[in-house]
């Protein structure tokens, strides 16, 4: 679809929606039946996120297309499974056999080989299902929104996933989605806390910062919970833009980053924000903290974007090419991997310290 050309979350979501408008989505419910095509293209297609599984790289994107390196990102191969057709959008993992991937249409899937296989864990119906009869139990005013989820079937996207150890994940998505996990993804647990506080907007980023979760979304959404996504607290937002992603630590210090190259830090755990000094007006779509204490984010055009102070300011710092970015990774080795349309870029070391 040429709406994913731009490869960022919010434009995944809008389109999700424009499909459901035009009866596209009435002929969706195969992808989350039919398995992923082996391709010799799929090395070359669009990647949308990565993690480690141990020392295995495993990166996610369009059709389904799990990918798996052994070498650190020189060479890839598909997994032996996966049993569906989505767009796979985030991918994390708690040790390096298990993990779980999140997607179009409310998938979760599940691996316990390190990226290999795959089961389809949750899925959109039983999301919408289960937040529905959440919502009434909770005797919330919008539990109609839920009954309307339910009408709607497998339309919504999971967008985000974070890893949290010992067999607890939340996924955040598309209209105020939020599922968390204590159990390996046994039971999904939907939080009416953050469906009923986002007024149902999308959430799009999600990190761990402390004991608490901060969240990013559209229209300047920023709030926290607990990890059980609980406790939701709204957080007074810098601006009235939308956030693509929060990069979080286990200290108070937290960056938030979206349109038109606004970037913001916060050394109190996102009570107070200031701006952050940065020389881009393109939309900043992804970022990863390293290893050093550094930070880099990534705007649309490709553009890397170092901060050395916490994301009080930023200097420009260039892949090997440039291209729409979507997620990424560092490397043993300080180089930082980049995935995106054109598959897969890297940022080296020398440049990141």
């Amino acid at each position: 679809m040429s709406e994913f050309s731009r490869l960022n979350k919010s434009l995944v979501a809008i389109t999700l929606t424009l499909a459901s408008m035009t009866g596209q989505a009435n002929e969706a419910p195969d992808t989350l039946k039919q398995s992923a095509v082996i391709s010799k293209l799929a090395t070359t297609a669009m990647l949308s996120a990565l993690d480690y599984a141990g020392d295995r790289i495993v990166a996610v994107g369009v059709k389904g297309h799990v990918l798996l390196s052994d070498d650190q990102g020189d060479s890839w191969r598909q997994a032996k499974q996966v049993p569906v057709t989505v767009t796979l959008t985030d991918v994390c993992f708690n040790t390096a056999s298990d993990g779980w991937a999140v997607g179009h249409r409310g998938a979760i899937l599940k691996t316990t080989d390190g990226g290999e296989n795959w089961s389809l864990q949750y899925d959109g119906f039983a999301a919408a299902r289960d937040l529905h009869k959440a919502l009434e139990v909770a005797g919330s005013d919008n539990a109609f929104y839920g009954e309307m989820m339910v009408e709607d079937g497998a339309d919504k996207p999971f967008l985000d996933i974070a890893c949290l150890g010992n067999q607890a994940a939340v996924a955040v998505g598309a209209y105020g989605f939020g599922f968390s996990t204590r159990n390996g993804g046994e039971s999904w647990t939907p939080s009416t806390e953050v469906f009923d506080g986002t007024q149902q907007m999308h959430v799009y980023g999600a990190d761990r910062v402390g004991d608490r979760m901060i969240m990013g979304g559209e229209r300047g959404l920023l709030f926290s919970t607990d990890i059980r996504l609980q406790n939701y607290q709204q957080l007074t937002s810098p601006y009235d833009g939308t956030f693509f992603g929060v990069l979080g630590s286990r200290s108070d210090q937290v960056i938030a980053f979206g349109l038109r190259g606004n970037a913001f830090w916060s050394a109190d755990a996102g009570t107070t924000w200031q701006s952050a000094t940065i020389d881009t007006r393109q939309s900043l779509t992804v970022g990863k903290a390293l290893a050093n204490g550094n930070a880099l984010l990534l705007d649309n055009a490709g553009n890397g974007w170092l901060t050395r102070d916490n994301g009080k300011s930023y200097a420009a710092v260039l892949p090997d090419r440039s291209f729409s970015p979507t997620d990424l990774l560092q490397l043993p080795d300080g180089d930082v991997l980049a995935t995106g349309a054109g598959g897969l870029a890297r940022f080296r070391s020398i440049q990141l310290n």
